[in-house]
Parts: C-alpha cells; structure tokens; sequence
C-alpha cells in the first residue's frame, strides 16, 4: 500500500476538510497533516497512483451536496 501527499485548495476549505478529515473507504483512507487558511495537505493510504488518488478524490467530493457548488482543487504534492 503506498502514502501519497495530497494538497486540496479552496476558498472555503472548512466543508472539504471536515469531509476529508478521517476519510475512508475501499480504496482509501484519508489523514489530514496541514490545515491552512485556503488550503490542506493530507496522506492518503491507497494502492492507487499519484493522479489517481487526486483523480479519485477529486471524483468522491463532486459527487456530495457541497462539490458541484464548490471551486476546488485536489493535486498529488
């Protein structure tokens, strides 16, 4: 299983932390390391690739309430 580093940026970065702090479901599990004032930096356990796991990530917040209304970005550090 590999750890990658994973940087999520947005202006309101609350919604995507509270959802992304202790994340886990069959193809990951989420650890939030930094939080700032408009963005995160987060380890990811996952037998996925760099792009894929950001991809992934990127996918499962769109799918909620808050991600079709939200800017966001989701990048492999």
């Amino acid at each position: 299983m590999n750890v990658h580093k994973i940087k999520v940026s947005c202006g309101q970065i609350k919604f995507l932390s509270d959802f992304f702090k202790d994340y886990e479901d069959e193809k990951v599990a989420c650890t939030i390391d930094e939080l700032g004032k408009i963005d995160f930096t987060m380890s990811v356990k996952t037998d996925l690739s760099k792009t894929e796991t950001a991809d992934y990530l990127k996918k499962v917040f769109k799918q909620t309430k808050m991600g079709s209304a939200l800017y966001f970005s989701v990048q492999a550090v």
